[in-house]
């Protein structure tokens, strides 16, 4: 659960964003399924370089061309999958739909899926102790939405090589944000990000959570769907930095 610090005023009214009208929702791709957040932008983004991100937003694409820019390896005009996180209390419509999946046995993190279309709605990671989903804007779009900020942070960024990864930050203009890559096990920083991240991102996030009237986490929403997750089986990628960091 990693923030730089560039979220300081995020959430500056958490109230007045729950108890107005507009808040953001998406639609799986035959809109048989809507998931409604309890604000009206997501708390913060990253960017994430990591084969898993790409691998699973492309799995469960619920048929959406993928968008030309992404990729799970680099390249010329190649980007990064944009991860938007948002505070987990969630009113669901068609949740007879929603089933959920893990890329692999091990795997970190939870995905739930509109079985309808096979359309990816958001993500769950121990990390986020409960009160936080991931979104992938780029493959499901938010709708009645403010705008978003930039990201805040590059993680995983040794899934790319070094070089690509490089120049891919210098031309989106992201070179003073920090990157974070995990190796042996442990989380490592190229930047300074600001060490009280953490607990400000948090603060704000849990801020929302606690106050939010309606909607339920994802472990109600798997516990009503029979807490059944389904593994998918999908080999990872040889480019993932675990393999590297196992050596």
């Amino acid at each position: 659960l990693l923030c730089c610090g560039g979220c300081r005023q995020r959430f500056g009214d958490e109230r007045r964003v729950m108890d107005g009208d507009r808040r953001a929702f998406i639609e799986c791709e035959c809109k048989s399924t809507r998931v409604t957040f309890p604000t009206d932008k997501p708390a913060y983004s990253y960017e994430c370089f990591c084969v898993d991100c790409y691998q699973k937003a492309c799995h469960f694409s619920g048929g959406r061309p993928l968008p030309d820019v992404l990729s799970s390896h680099g390249g010329i005009g190649k980007k990064p999958v944009l991860l938007s996180y948002w505070p987990a209390k969630l009113v669901v419509s068609g949740r007879d739909n929603l089933a959920f999946y893990r890329l692999r046995e091990g795997a970190d993190s939870t995905s739930c899926v509109a079985k309808c279309c096979n359309s990816l709605l958001f993500v769950d990671h121990w990390a986020y102790e409960g009160r936080i989903v991931l979104t992938t804007p780029e493959f499901r779009p938010f709708q009645n939405s403010a705008p978003s900020e930039p990201p805040e942070m590059m993680v995983h960024i040794r899934d790319w090589p070094r070089e690509q990864m490089l120049a891919y930050r210098k031309s989106a203009g992201f070179e003073s944000l920090p990157g974070m890559w995990r190796s042996h096990g442990e989380v490592h920083f190229d930047g300074q990000p600001d060490r009280e991240y953490r607990k400000r991102n948090l603060e704000r996030v849990w801020a929302v959570f606690e106050s939010a009237s309606e909607g339920q986490t994802f472990a109600e929403l798997l516990s009503a769907a029979g807490g059944k997750v389904d593994i998918v089986g999908l080999p990872e990628l040889s480019n993932s930095a675990r393999f590297a960091s196992a050596e």
